[in-house]
């Protein structure tokens, strides 16, 4: 953590306890870390917990926004101007406040949007907000898939597991096996525990002595907002066959 970052961390957690907001009426859960690609969105899970005695804001159409953590002490002062406002992402509340879930979506990223995020409610007669905020993670690049592979065994069928962050799930990644070595692929979407999700490629193949020390791809194609042009991510592997040895009886 630079020391930018903490102060800044630092000066929401004493706004917020100076303004005497409750932290016990507001309790979000959030992933800690979220990461997403400059040109695409990210989705952020969200559920949220009120106190008993003000259960019923979300049926009185609050107004539910996010705040930046660097951006904090401009908030609701003259100074933030329409300059701030651009430094802000598009973000839509996408999940069902009634029924608790402040599930939001990020449009338009930028690494310039890269900072902690904080949930807020805001009614006539009061505003809530947690000390627990989502760092969000902009980058121009993307990381290299995950790739799983077993053991090899000559004639015994197996399968290759490629796996890619989906952070945008309106425009997925797709999963590619090159070459698919004359396998069958199958691409799945998991969800994972922390509500992200990811695309899998499963290469399902009979491993044979002509695969051994052969150079195989998964690549992964996210398609941007912003650009006609997607954002490839690649990882090879070297795959190593255990070959079957022919004894004199099996001869």
């Amino acid at each position: 953590m630079t020391l930018r970052m903490f102060a800044a961390d630092l000066l929401v957690f004493s706004s917020i306890l100076s303004a005497a907001w409750c932290q016990s009426v507001l309790k979000v859960s959030v992933p800690k870390t979220l990461i997403s690609t400059s040109g695409s969105c990210l989705l952020i899970p969200c559920l949220f917990n009120i106190s008993k005695e003000k259960e019923n804001i979300p049926d009185s159409s609050p107004v539910v926004t996010w705040r930046r953590g660097s951006l904090w002490k401009l908030y609701d002062t003259d100074d933030f101007t329409n300059t701030h406002h651009q430094m802000e992402p598009v973000m839509e509340v996408v999940g069902d406040l009634g029924k608790k879930n402040c599930t939001s979506v990020m449009r338009n990223l930028s690494s310039q949007h890269s900072d902690r995020y904080y949930f807020r409610i805001e009614t006539k007669t009061s505003t809530m907000i947690d000390t627990k905020a989502v760092y969000i993670n902009v980058s121009d690049s993307l990381a290299e898939p995950d790739v799983t592979v077993p053991v090899l065994r000559e004639g015994e069928k197996v399968n290759l597991t490629c796996t890619a962050p989906a952070p945008c799930p309106s425009h997925p990644p797709n999963v590619i096996w090159a070459p698919a070595l004359g396998g069958d692929v199958t691409q799945r979407t998991r969800m994972n525990a922390d509500g992200t999700q990811s695309v899998s490629a499963i290469l399902n193949f009979i491993p044979s002595f002509q695969h051994h020390e052969l150079k195989v791809n998964c690549v992964s194609i996210h398609p941007l907002h912003r650009e006609d042009k997607p954002l490839l991510s690649h990882k090879s592997v070297i795959l190593s066959v255990e070959c079957e040895i022919l004894t004199q009886h099996s001869l």
